[in-house]
């Protein structure tokens, strides 16, 4: 995969997880607690900074908790 592409899947991603926040009115320590994450981890990814590690166990959290399959919410941006 080219560094580019990683990139562009990492923000679509990231700012995914901000939509869906946002989306369900969430804070952020809310949001860092149903995908139980550090509250710095989510923080990280609100400024647009991948963490340095996140498991298919958050994608997981997500897919459950949102209803959105994990494949549409790797591919595009939600919106």
């Amino acid at each position: 995969m080219k560094e580019t592409d990683k990139k562009r899947n990492e923000e679509i991603i990231l700012s995914n997880f901000v939509w869906l926040r946002k989306k369900y009115g969430l804070s952020r320590k809310d949001m860092a607690a149903i995908l139980r994450i550090g509250i710095g981890s989510w923080n990280k990814i609100e400024r647009g900074i991948p963490p340095p590690r996140m498991s298919v166990d958050v994608l997981d959290r997500m897919e459950e908790t949102f209803g959105i399959p994990i494949a549409i919410f790797l591919s595009r941006h939600l919106q």
